[in-house]
């Protein structure tokens, strides 16, 4: 009986080790599965840190970029600003040159206007003075034609008068 108990007691540890074996075998597929689905999550959760570290860079990256554009278009505009302000500057001071050479030639224009006018004035007086020296001498050349017609009368009349002595002696 001893015996039998021993070998029931030997069944029943075969039974219980067979069991447990077979439920370590179980526990160890499983958690072979569950290592297996925690290094799949880890894969999954590795590859989606890459992914947010490689769009977090590829953010920088474009945020630097931006910032380079922004920085470049602002020296652009800068440049383009000082560009203006120089061009405005030039334009400036030729519109004053410009405005300083017409009064300049204004004055000479006047001034030469002045000069023509008073050569007018003397052209005018010489032009009057002769005028009157005309009106003089067509005042003279018709007095000495009517004193020429009265000494050709005289010289007629001494003629005629020389001609009566010359018959007479």
């Amino acid at each position: 009986a001893h015996d039998e108990a021993q070998r029931a007691l030997a069944n029943q540890l075969e039974d219980v080790e067979a069991a447990a074996a077979k439920a370590a075998e179980e526990a160890a597929g499983k958690a072979a599965q569950g290592v297996e689905e925690m290094q799949r999550m880890q894969d999954v959760i590795d590859e989606k840190d890459a992914m947010i570290r490689r769009q977090e860079k590829a953010e920088s990256r474009a945020a630097a970029a931006h910032e380079e554009e922004q920085k470049a278009m602002a020296k652009e505009l800068r440049e383009g600003e000082r560009k203006v302000e120089a061009a405005l500057e030039a334009a400036k001071r030729a519109a004053e040159d410009a405005k300083r050479e017409l009064e300049k030639l204004q004055e000479e224009a006047a001034k030469e206007a002045q000069d023509a006018k008073a050569r007018a004035r003397v052209i005018q007086e010489k032009l009057e003075d002769a005028e009157n020296k005309a009106i003089s001498l067509d005042t003279q050349s018709k007095l000495l034609q009517t004193e020429m017609a009265q000494l050709k009368a005289e010289s007629s009349v001494i003629n005629k008068e020389n001609t009566r002595l010359r018959k007479a002696l």
